[in-house]
């Protein structure tokens, strides 16, 4: 399939984000939190435009190593884990050996990136979780899942383009803002530059 841009780059995709989030932003402390590396990006880049502080969230997704359009979920910090469907009894094994190095990943990760040093605590904070795409949602709704274990006072979700067969458990947010819901075959960087 053919690429459908929509955007020059994440930095514009971010610019448009931080409009319709200023528009929408809840009473009290928000902080903006980027999932991995793209979303961590943008994050700081809206963080910067609404004046509020961002920080990454580190997810993995678990896509089936025979078939990358199989998702069977994601995992997040403090081993926050989302299954979005069931395994087959031949795919487990392929499924806890993933789940487990993408759980090494993340830990590395933390280590790496924030000394070692725990997400911090999100009670009666509107937390803003930035994506730069929504392609199966497990990721998310992992984040979502992980927000809700801090305390967070409310959910937000902020991505700039989702495929329209996105998991519905994304509803689970307080508010969810996507301007751009697309349907078929694509990769989330085919919407980019």
């Amino acid at each position: 399939m053919e690429k459908n841009i929509l955007f020059k780059d994440r930095q514009q995709a971010a610019e448009s984000m931080a409009i319709l989030l200023q528009a929408s932003l809840m009473d009290g402390d928000a902080i903006a939190i980027g999932l991995n590396d793209e979303g961590a990006a943008m994050a700081n880049y809206i963080g910067k435009i609404l004046n509020i502080p961002s920080l990454e969230l580190f997810v993995q997704k678990l896509t089936d190593p025979q078939n990358k359009d199989h998702v069977w979920g994601a995992v997040c910090e403090e081993e926050e884990l989302y299954e979005m469907t069931q395994m087959a009894p031949q795919e487990l094994e392929s499924y806890l050996l993933l789940r487990e190095k993408s759980r090494q990943d993340i830990h590395q990760k933390i280590a790496q990136q924030r000394a070692g040093e725990k997400f911090p605590d999100l009670t009666g904070k509107n937390a803003i979780l930035i994506t730069d795409g929504i392609k199966s949602g497990a990721s998310v709704v992992a984040a979502i899942h992980f927000c809700k274990s801090m305390h967070a006072k409310s959910i937000v979700v902020a991505a700039p383009v989702a495929l329209r067969s996105m998991d519905d458990n994304l509803d689970e947010a307080d508010l969810v803002l996507i301007p751009n819901r697309m349907t078929g075959s694509y990769d989330i960087s085919d919407f980019y530059a």
